[in-house]
């Protein structure tokens, strides 16, 4: 009885194994939205406030006093932070492939 078991556990395996096919992906054939370099992506920064009592800010990195990921500090004037320009409102626009660092 138990050899029968095993057989016909074997025969749904081989025949479950049989019925797998590998899936045809069609991101080759996709082709780009209308490919135009000028073109601007609209990036838009979110806050959730959650009790937190001060007011965030978001500055645009100084490309001319770049810093690392990790580098903290705290600077007594905001020129002597390594940020060029305030970023106003919770929205800026990019090209494709560009990036910004923000502060």
């Amino acid at each position: 009885m138990k050899k029968l078991i095993y057989k016909i556990l074997i025969l749904i395996l081989f025949l479950d194994l049989l019925g797998c096919k590998k899936e045809i992906s069609n991101s080759e054939n996709l082709e780009p939205i209308s490919f135009d370099p000028n073109r601007q992506i609209q990036v838009q920064i979110l806050w959730e406030k959650k009790n937190f009592p001060l007011e965030m800010e978001l500055y645009e990195g100084a490309a001319q006093r770049p810093v690392d990921l990790w580098a903290t500090g705290s600077v007594k004037d905001l020129s002597e932070a390594p940020v060029s320009s305030k970023i106003e409102g919770s929205e800026f626009y990019l090209k494709p492939g560009s990036k910004k660092n923000l502060y």
